[in-house]
């Protein structure tokens, strides 16, 4: 039996927290076979999400933001307003990354008042560091 899709979430999720890098295409890769097999919709976002927190840690610039920006775009579709805003976090920590400030801010922009509308205590203060990181290289 296969496991259900929330735990392959899950797991994407936890890959990333303990920054588990080496074994993230192995994550990536059965995400993406089970979710093809059972047709789910969320979880190749959280797929897309874990793949570009992996090369955002690696320290590639382009690939960081077109896998973010799909995980954007589905959680968008679906109506996943947190998953939305916590990767417009990551999207804003890679658009930093390949100094591209004002769409770091754009995106800071779009994830906060979703943060703060539900009051992810954890995430704003993300979002407040990577704003005075902004602040700080201009």
């Amino acid at each position: 039996m296969h496991p259900v899709p929330i735990l392959w979430e899950v797991r994407c999720d936890l890959e990333a927290e303990g920054s588990a890098w080496e074994s993230a295409p192995d994550v990536v890769r059965e995400a993406r076979r089970f979710s093809e097999v059972g047709g789910f919709l969320a979880l190749p976002a959280f797929a897309d999400r874990l793949e570009g927190r992996a090369a955002l840690a690696a320290g590639r610039t382009e690939e960081p933001v077109s896998l973010l920006r799909r995980a954007i775009d589905r959680f968008a579709e679906i109506g996943a307003r947190w998953e939305r805003a916590c990767t417009d976090l990551t999207m804003a920590t890679a658009q930093l990354q390949a100094d591209d400030r004002q769409e770091a801010s754009a995106s800071l922009d779009r994830a906060v008042p979703i943060l703060e509308d539900l009051s992810s205590l954890r995430e704003l203060k993300w979002a407040r560091a990577l704003a005075s990181e902004l602040v700080e290289s201009s």
